[in-house]
């Protein structure tokens, strides 16, 4: 249903900008798709310049959310990614945010407005920021969508105590596959690493703690080609290279092999690259003028939480810019002075 996360009246009405109560006739400066380390950033600096602003999502946190330990966030040591999006999500709202649950998957251009379409309602702006980020990519092998929540899981969304003697699998050899490994290795009865390659590929201090991970056997240059089971998940059929089956005896997987964008939705108004990730220039603004895009669904090279974060400030201020322009205002260019745009 559509959810309307709290803001406090306080904070609104010293905003300057109306207050918002039904969304359905009103036109806002700004809405956000996405609520993940880019979005939150960009409605964090968006309302911050004063831009009345809606930030939409179907789950708050995105892939950050997910994440449960993060070692590389400048400033902030070692912390689970739900805690980061706390702070994200807590400043946002400070700011004077309005956050809706609502799965977006249509918006057009009316004029010099944005009509953006949700499950529930129509919504419309006059600019719009993409951070809609990525989704997990799947196996695609038969078997695999019917055990969802039935033994398999995706990336670092999980609660490796609930797999406490348990026999897991994790496919992929990236950092979240290694992550998920070393996370796995005090609960977990055996474990089996499933990689098309014949080595991990990831960060050293990543590659340093699975191979201490006593309790994990390797099937390198093999690939998952069926998931099979009684209601749960029992047996994956695993294809090596040489073309040789074998089943494994398993109560769960872990597939960690990497996440794609899925951005067809806005194909007819922004560019997209042919892995449907949105083009946009070093001020992310996309091919559609009053559209923007950050993070991970974009071309931007780097997927990381920082870069998400900085690109999703940089769209909210390539935005405000854009809207001081159209109104023949002077534009905040730092926090201590003024430009004319």
């Amino acid at each position: 249903m559509l959810k309307t996360f709290h803001v406090s009246t306080t904070e609104q009405s010293e905003r300057p900008r109306s207050a918002l109560g039904s969304f359905s006739n009103t036109i806002v400066d700004c809405i956000i798709i996405g609520a993940g380390a880019a979005g939150l950033s960009a409605g964090i600096f968006a309302a911050r310049r004063g831009l009345s602003t809606i930030l939409f999502s179907a789950d708050l946190g995105g892939q950050t959310a997910s994440t449960a330990e993060i070692e590389n966030y400048p400033g902030c040591g070692v912390l689970e990614g739900p805690d980061l999006i706390a702070r994200f999500f807590q400043e946002a709202q400070q700011f004077g945010c309005i956050f809706l649950t609502d799965d977006i998957h249509l918006f057009e251009k009316d004029g010099d407005e944005f009509v953006v379409s949700g499950s529930y309602q129509e919504y419309r702006s006059r600019v719009v920021i993409i951070a809609t980020g990525k989704s997990p990519r799947r196996l695609g092998v038969p078997g695999e969508v019917a055990f969802i929540g039935k033994g398999v899981v995706y990336g670092g969304a999980f609660d490796p105590s609930a797999y406490a003697g348990k026999r897991v699998a994790v496919v992929g050899g990236g950092n979240s596959a290694m992550d998920a490994v070393t996370r796995l290795s005090g609960h977990a009865s055996h474990l089996t690493s499933i990689h098309r390659r014949d080595s991990f590929a990831g960060e050293k201090v990543l590659l340093d703690r699975v191979a201490r991970v006593s309790q994990l056997d390797h099937m390198f240059g093999s690939h998952v080609t069926a998931l099979m089971g009684s209601g749960t998940l029992e047996t994956l059929d695993v294809q090596t290279s040489e073309g040789k089956q074998r089943t494994l005896a398993v109560d769960a997987v872990v597939v960690a092999i990497g996440f794609e964008s899925r951005n067809e939705w806005a194909a007819h108004l922004v560019a997209c690259t042919d892995d449907n990730h949105i083009i946009i220039d070093e001020q992310c603004r996309t091919q559609c003028e009053g559209v923007f895009a950050a993070g991970d669904c974009t071309t931007v090279p780097y997927q990381q939480i920082v870069i998400s974060a900085g690109e999703g400030a940089k769209a909210a201020i390539s935005a405000y810019h854009y809207l001081a322009k159209k109104d023949g205002k002077r534009a905040l260019q730092t926090d201590w002075g003024y430009m004319k745009t």
